[in-house]
């Protein structure tokens, strides 16, 4: 039998009076606990294939043994998933960004966190989540935005590379990139102090970069795109119009080409995006971010 109350109450709040929609009122789930488990070992299934592949077969030293737990790890997201402070995260990671943050950061266990780019502390409160004994630093040029502070996080309102860490084992160190930098000038910078595993946010290829507001050049993306090379020259421009504002920048290819002999490897994560709205539509804030994992030499 159907149950209609909350059709009529929606179609008298919103046809009859004339309300407001309020997209953080409306939630849709999932509720047959054997799809949900469905959509928890597909998930893990799409974790495991990537792991093998970018780490190895049993993840390689970096795992330390841990790949037997990601089932365990996947089905423990979902958990926590459920209990994320900022519910609807407008500007900021959702759903996929969240999944692997937590992921790689239980899998990799690493000593010191360091994350770039804090805007609410959604990413702050899932990398504690994942790795609560972890040396955590958290930089912003402005915090004020938080809605999340955790007491056992380092909060800093600079830039990261103004910090010094001193002596730091970067075999034990993860890095998380989310604040509208040149991706280039970070995979430098990290280099320089020692980290060896970086994630960066909105990794978008170079024909995406007019859609987006503070758009990075280059991204990972774009330093590993042999047609660029040979679309420019040494000094040429890209442009593009955002939201009627023009924006150009100037391509350096010997920057770019150095940048990208740092890296050991590079790859994106692969979309949950469609197992997140078999979880929870609620849990999708517009289109899927590219968010990608990159170890360094």
């Amino acid at each position: 039998m159907r149950s209609y109350p909350g059709r009529l109450l929606r179609f008298v709040r919103y046809r009859i009076l004339g309300l407001p929609v309020d997209p953080a009122t409306l939630h849709s789930e999932m509720l047959t606990p054997a799809i949900r488990e469905l959509a928890i070992r597909e998930a893990a299934r799409v974790a495991n294939r990537f792991f093998a592949d970018f780490f190895g077969d049993k993840y390689g030293d970096k795992c330390e043994g841990r790949a037997g737990e990601l089932d365990g790890i996947v089905a423990d997201f979902f958990r926590v998933f459920e209990e994320r402070p900022i519910p609807s995260n407008a500007g900021g990671s959702g759903f996929e960004n969240l999944f692997w943050l937590y992921v790689t950061g239980r899998l990799l266990q690493p000593e010191l966190i360091v994350e770039s780019g804090v805007w609410r502390g959604q990413t702050s409160w899932v990398l504690r989540q994942a790795c609560p004994l972890a040396e955590f630093h958290a930089f912003d040029v402005d915090l004020s935005n938080r809605k999340y502070s955790d007491t056992s996080i380092q909060y800093h309102e600079q830039d990261w590379s103004g910090h010094d860490f001193g002596n730091l084992d970067g075999r034990r160190a993860l890095a998380f990139f989310d604040d509208h930098v040149s991706h280039m000038r970070r995979i430098e910078e990290a280099r320089a102090r020692g980290f060896g595993t970086l994630i960066f946010d909105d990794n978008l290829p170079v024909y995406h970069i007019f859609q987006e507001t503070d758009t990075i050049v280059p991204t990972v993306d774009m330093l590993f795109d042999d047609a660029l090379s040979d679309l420019f020259s040494e000094g040429e421009e890209i442009e593009w119009i955002h939201a009627n504002l023009s924006y150009r920048v100037r391509v350096d290819l010997p920057a770019w080409r150095a940048a990208r002999s740092r890296v050991r490897s590079y790859a994106n994560f692969p979309l949950v995006d469609k197992l997140a709205n078999n979880f929870a539509t609620k849990a999708r804030y517009g289109g899927p971010t590219k968010i990608a994992l990159v170890t360094l030499l």
